[in-house]
């Protein structure tokens, strides 16, 4: 199996640590041999004390590399020669990157004979080359994140529809000749790790998770006694999504695993906690690893300030070239150059990210806002878990204490940061601009240059836009029931009407930036790749109508009638084939008209203004 994402991320590596996992946590190893070649800040390195491990190598070494293929080629010629029918262990061939291999007879070899006597191939690449070589043909199953590669697209898949997964942790999933099926990966956190490590003997066992949370949570004086209703209902907190082991089968191997059935074997007894040597045949280790579905990114690996080996969000990664810190407002976490900070869920964090998120309930421009009022912020987060709501002091000095123990969360995890972290703006409260800054905030700033940009400077702008693009307000935390401590619900004002609003807007600015873009690419005449943003915006919504309008306009200046009518085809099978009067009306007027014009880009600016017709308002289309 071959899983493969684009370059600079980490998405092939992670997903295929998960299953490495899964594998490792259903066979003991008198049943599993796995040979890994991996770097040092790699997720499948993090697996190298499994027992089940008979060889772990760097891929920089290339003769220990060339010589652990070598002998797995023997071996499988060895059971070749063998003249009876007992089962073999099953052994794997492991690696975070495929395009770091040398060896490449002895790889062909284990990629068409191997499977057939028990030897197997995982592999995980980033590379292009990888993706685009005739090596993918002795892959039989393939496991694609997103790519910007449409050759590399249509080579692994056998079409392009890698380049349309737009959702962090989607995923194309083909075993063998079937057709692809989209679904939602996985990755390994470090708590799984250590489960199935312990369950080994590896290392002992990791804290319980709800000891996990409640470390990180504010229990101190903040939140103390006399601030908390005494008669609270039962609230809940902040944690990752995750996801069971049989989810991990069902989303990604499916009830068919393409794989043979010695790797998708059901557990059946609980290890008994000892290495190796003590475990029988008959055992199986049976410890689901806890996985975590959705965007791939490392949790924090031990009690560093920073999580090891990051892997930052693009967007993420393009403000801190103007920024040290930058708040993600999809996943409640702080960023700076070295990866994620280790401040856990908190008060003081909930403040922090309230006051990142409130740029969306400003309607003009960025410059305009005057921040967040203190009075508006506790109504919102103290008010519903003080004693006495309408005590204005307590109040005041409850977020004082907030105040002053995020700068030192902050500046504890980050450094000396040389300037506060939250300062006033006119009376209002807001996040210091050269200390920190929100990604819902830069996305806004990106979408109001690309509204201005003019001429040539159109397409940079509005990509710039649509990269920076959010994807959800605080859509990475789950809340689960908390059975001690105070009982605070952290980032209750979500659920309140404006809020969802709030939410609301942020997906609607991030399809404006796309339309922007895709009117960008019309004017400088790339119809293709217009087309396909079109295409992109009308599969995430096929009700709209600006999406729908586009994709017509922009088929229309290709000047290619099969292009036209294929887009007519997209916007029927959009609709349930609904009689719309209008889009109907503008395909039949863009196809008498399109043998009347000289140019795609003179039709183009023609059906501009057959669309504008009648409609107050510049045309976003």
């Amino acid at each position: 199996m071959l899983v493969a994402t684009q370059p600079g991320t980490t998405d092939a590596d992670e997903h295929l640590a998960a299953l490495v996992a899964t594998l490792a946590g259903q066979s003991p190893p008198s049943e599993l041999q796995l040979f890994t070649v991996a770097g040092e800040h790699t997720w499948l390195r993090q697996l190298a004390s499994l027992p089940h491990q008979r060889a772990v190598v760097d891929p920089s070494e290339w003769i220990r590399v060339a010589e652990t293929i070598a002998s797995l080629r023997a071996e499988v010629e060895r059971r070749q020669r063998m003249s009876e029918t007992t089962k073999q262990v099953d052994q794997v061939l492991v690696m975070s990157e495929l395009a770091s291999i040398d060896a490449q007879d002895d790889l062909a070899y284990l990629l068409s004979k191997g499977a057939e006597y028990g030897v197997r191939v995982l592999a995980a690449t980033a590379d292009t080359g990888v993706e685009r070589s005739e090596l993918v043909d002795d892959l039989s199953s393939r496991i694609v994140f997103a790519l910007q590669d449409e050759e590399a697209s249509s080579r692994l898949l056998g079409a392009p529809w890698a380049l349309t997964l737009a959702e962090p942790g989607r995923l194309l999933l083909q075993l063998g000749r079937r057709k692809e099926v989209e679904v939602l990966g996985l990755h390994l956190s470090e708590d799984g790790r250590r489960d199935l490590l312990a369950s080994t003997g590896v290392v002992e066992p990791a804290p319980a998770r709800e000891e996990v949370v409640d470390s990180c949570l504010d229990q101190d004086p903040i939140d103390a006694a006399e601030n908390i209703l005494p008669d609270a209902p039962e609230h809940s907190l902040v944690e990752p999504v995750a996801a069971s082991t049989e989810e991990l089968h069902q989303s990604v191997l499916g009830d068919e695993t393409g794989l043979p059935a010695e790797l998708d074997r059901a557990s059946a007894t609980n290890a008994n906690g000892q290495p190796e040597a003590a475990v029988r045949p008959t055992e199986t280790i049976n410890t689901p690893p806890r996985l975590e579905a959705g965007n791939h990114s490392l949790e924090s690996q031990g009690s560093g300030a920073v999580a090891a080996a990051p892997d930052i969000p693009p967007r993420i990664t393009r403000l801190l070239t103007s920024t040290p810190l930058v708040v993600n407002c999809e996943e409640a976490s702080v960023w700076s150059e070295k990866g994620r900070l280790d401040i856990g869920q908190s008060s003081p964090v909930e403040v922090l990210l309230y006051l990142a998120a409130a740029p969306l309930m400003h309607q003009g421009r960025l410059a305009d806002w005057d921040g967040v009022d203190p009075d508006t912020l506790l109504a919102e987060i103290w008010a519903p878990r003080a004693r006495s709501p309408e005590n204005r002091d307590s109040g005041q000095t409850w977020l004082g204490k907030n105040l002053s123990r995020l700068e030192d969360e902050i500046k504890r995890a980050a450094g000396v940061l040389g300037a506060e972290i939250v300062v006033k703006r006119r009376g209002g409260l807001c996040l210091n601009g050269d200390v920190v800054r929100s990604d819902i905030e830069g996305f806004m700033a990106a979408v109001e240059r690309a509204r201005a940009a003019q001429g040539k400077e159109q397409i940079a702008a509005a990509e710039q836009a649509l990269a920076a693009s959010v994807p959800g307000l605080l859509t990475r935390v789950a809340r689960t029931p908390r059975t001690a401590g105070p009982k605070i619900e952290l980032y209750r004002w979500l659920g309140e009407p404006h809020w969802e609003r709030a939410a609301k807007r942020l997906e609607a600015l991030g399809r404006e930036a796309g339309m922007l873009l895709g009117r960008a690419y019309r004017d400088a005449g790339r119809y293709d790749d217009a087309l396909a943003l079109y295409e992109q915006l009308l599969g995430d919504d096929p009700l709209d109508q600006r999406a729908r309008e586009g994709l017509l306009i922009a088929a229309a200046g290709t000047r290619d009638l099969v292009q036209l009518e294929r887009a007519w085809q997209q916007v029927c099978a959009g609709i349930g084939g609904e009689d719309d009067a209008e889009t109907r009306s503008l395909y039949d007027q863009l196809r008498h008209r399109m043998n009347g014009h000289s140019s795609g880009a003179s039709y183009a600016r023609h059906a501009l203004g057959v669309t504008a017709k009648g409609r107050v308002g510049p045309d976003s289309r």
